[in-house]
Parts: structure tokens; C-alpha cells; sequence
């Protein structure tokens, strides 16, 4: 027997039919229904309903976003550690600033970690805030100098693609919901649909746009994520990231400026798997990792 659609938690299912959904968008965010259906086992229309019922309750997204290096801006990823009765107050006002891309808080409640899209440190607004902020202690900033997508990807955070008005009226459709069936693009923007597929193809090999699913989960299958600060010596950096890059559970890696050259983000069934994976899958070329546990996203990659 099939598992149910029924729901637990926070309204929507994580059975096993649920996740092994999720596993196939996170790997490839725009695989077709019929290609989940050939790789889960599940047939294709329950993938259908199922992807538009997660779709709907929040629990899976797939945004096309820019890289972080597009219009000449500087990707970040901040730690602001907070006093624990502060740090869900913080971690909201973040997530209404246009320039976080995700906000988390960690699951002590010390320290909130975010993405953050800036022109630079200098007058930035958001940074000004977390240090006239008296229940900030430290604030921590590690510029993102490389990174790997879930596909195991390298991303370079320039590219000479020129890109212009219509462009940018396709990547904002793609912002809200990435796998918004070109059709549609077309006749919000005016255009064939054949000109939309041709263009985003073009901002997708010219390292412009990318694709990232984002998944989460409740109940008895609710999955741990962490992100794993690593120091890693040189000669050894770039292998290390290629050799992560793409594994199941670690759907992001990046190299970093600061005292960590890497910084992972790991997801998988639980704590004891996540330490058994830093302890063999980083054994060999990591020096030392700083492993922290993450709560459910108060912002989701945008």
C-alpha cells in the first residue's frame, strides 16, 4: 500500500513518498514529474499532486536566482551572535530586509546566521542596525568567494553577460517561483514562449541564473541541518569543495574569506548522521570544523 496524503505537524506530509520527492527537487530543481516519477517509483501524476500540494503549504521551493557577484554586489554570509531572548526578534526583522537572501537562528538561540546581498560592508544599513543593536555581542562577516550548487556545480561570482530589461522581467518571475512553466512568463511579459526558454538559457550558461529547491520537513521525519565551519590548509580547498559538492548532504558549499575557507551546509535524518558524516567525509583534508545546528528558517533562500 501506498503511503496517504495525510498530514502531520504543521499541515503537510513527510512520508517516505514526500521526501523522496523533495530528495529528486533538491538534487535537480526542475526535473519534469515524469522524471521524479522514473527516479522515485512513484507514479507520475501522485508526484504531480503531491509537488503541488508541498508547493502550496511552503514545504518545497524552487527560486532561479541570481548569482551573488550579479550587478556588481557582495555575497555575505554574517553571524550576529545575540543574547538567546533576543535572537527570534532579530532574526525577523531580517527577514523583512530586501537584501537577506535566507535567515536562520541557530538551535541554542546564541546566534543568528543570514545571507546577505551588499554593494559592501561600509554604510550598510542592515550591518548598522546588528552594531548599534545592545543585545548583538559580535558580528561576524565572511564574504563568499566560490560556490557549489547541489548539482555539484561551480558558480563564478562574475560574468560578463550583458543582461538587459527584458532579462530582468524574466529573473524576477523566476524569483517567485522558479519552475513558473514558460508559458506563463511569456504572456505576463508579453513574449513568445520561445523567446523566454532562449533567454533563460542563455542567462543560465552565461553563470547568470541558477536554480537552488529549498525543502522542509515536520513530524517524525523532520531532517537536521547545520552549517559545518571549516578550516581547510591550502593546496587543499578547491579539492575539498569539489569532492563535497554534490553529495546528498551537502546541497551548498563555498569558499569563504575570514578564519574558515569553507563553509558547507549540511542536511540529513539526524545528529548522530551528521556527526558520522563530518567524521569520515572531512577526516582526511579539514584541519577543524565549528558544526552548527540549525532551526527551521525564519527566511528561505530568495
Amino acid at each position: 500500500m501506498r503511503s496517504s496524503d495525510t498530514g502531520h505537524g504543521h499541515g503537510f506530509a513527510t512520508d517516505a513518498d514526500d521526501l523522496a520527492i523533495m530528495a529528486e527537487i533538491r538534487r535537480t530543481p526542475l526535473a519534469s514529474f515524469h522524471d521524479i516519477a522514473e527516479a522515485t517509483g512513484i507514479p507520475e501524476r501522485t508526484v504531480s499532486r503531491r509537488f503541488a500540494r508541498l508547493e502550496r503549504l511552503g514545504a518545497v521551493s524552487v527560486t532561479g536566482r541570481t548569482l551573488p557577484g550579479f550587478d556588481g554586489t557582495v555575497a555575505w554570509m554574517v553571524r550576529a551572535a545575540s543574547d538567546v531572548a533576543h535572537a527570534i526578534s532579530l532574526s525577523r526583522y531580517l527577514s523583512t530586509q530586501d537584501r537577506t537572501r535566507w535567515v536562520r537562528v541557530t538551535t541554542a538561540h546564541n546566534e543568528v546566521v543570514f545571507g546577505l546581498i551588499s554593494p559592501g560592508p561600509d554604510a550598510d544599513p542592515i550591518l548598522a542596525h546588528l552594531v548599534d543593536d545592545p543585545h548583538v555581542h559580535s558580528v561576524q562577516m565572511y564574504r563568499l568567494l566560490q560556490t557549489w550548487t547541489a548539482q555539484g556545480e561551480t558558480t563564478d561570482h562574475h560574468s560578463e553577460l550583458p543582461i538587459d530589461e527584458t532579462d530582468r522581467a524574466i529573473l524576477a518571475q523566476l524569483a517567485g517561483r522558479g519552475r513558473t512553466p514558460h508559458t506563463h512568463i511569456a504572456a505576463a511579459l508579453d513574449l513568445t514562449p520561445r523567446t523566454v526558454t532562449r533567454r533563460i538559457n542563455r542567462m543560465v550558461e552565461g553563470k547568470v541564473l541558477f536554480f537552488e529547491a529549498d525543502t522542509t520537513t515536520t513530524g517524525p521525519n523532520s531532517r537536521v541541518e547545520a552549517l559545518i565551519w571549516a578550516q581547510v590548509p591550502p593546496g587543499k580547498i578547491l579539492d575539498t569543495a569539489a569532492m563535497l559538492a554534490g553529495r546528498a548532504e551537502f546541497p551548498f558549499v563555498a569558499a569563504s574569506s575570514g578564519p574558515y575557507q569553507l563553509i558547507i551546509s549540511y542536511s540529513g535524518p539526524d545528529n548522530a548522521h551528521l556527526l558520522r558524516t563530518v567524521d569520515t567525509a572531512l577526516a582526511d583534508t579539514v584541519a577543524s570544523v565549528d558544526i552548527v545546528p540549525l532551526s527551521p528558517a525564519v527566511k528561505r533562500a530568495t
